[in-house]
């Protein structure tokens, strides 16, 4: 099982039948591997609205909620929404597509190595309840206790970076 498969697994499992997204290259694995999950992708015009429509969604069921969107400007987009998902107290959680944690600059003295590499955990940090970058090992659990998270004990958005990597 793919480490996409294992995602969307853990978002079937919770009951999810939907996710909004803003697609992208580095989320290709995931929107494929969720949508065989048979769950809905309600695709947004930009990353915000996808946001905003899982934080509308979280309002009307009381169930967190999930936005997907690629790397670097997809993510830097979704800044806005997290923020006020974080403000407005909404269970949300995000997934970042990432490159490969072969093409991520670490220690490198360069802005970026990978195509959009992006900071996005160390974007995403001051304005979330959690933001971290997906492990290969227990991917359905760290998915199912992100979902948990975001609603307790005050609601709020969790993010974690996905790298295409993890995802193949």
């Amino acid at each position: 099982m793919t480490g996409a498969e294992q995602v969307a697994a853990a978002l079937a499992a919770h009951g999810l039948r939907r996710v909004f997204s803003h697609a992208g290259g580095t989320i290709s694995y995931l929107l494929d591997a969720i949508q065989r999950a048979g769950i809905e992708v309600v695709v947004a015009r930009q990353e915000t609205q996808a946001i905003d429509m899982a934080r509308g969604a979280y309002r009307a069921s009381g169930k967190t909620q999930v936005a997907l969107v690629t790397s670097g400007p997809g993510a830097t987009n979704a800044v806005t929404g997290i923020a006020s998902a974080y403000y407005d107290a909404d269970a949300v959680l995000l997934l970042c597509g990432q490159v490969a944690t072969t093409q991520m600059r670490g220690e490198r003295p360069i802005r970026q190595w990978g195509f959009q590499e992006c900071p996005t955990v160390a974007i995403m940090r001051p304005i979330a309840k959690a933001a971290f970058g997906l492990c290969s090992v227990g991917i359905e659990l760290q998915i199912d206790s992100a979902i948990r998270y975001a609603l307790s004990p005050r609601p709020g958005p969790v993010v974690i970076d996905v790298p295409m990597d993890l995802q193949k």
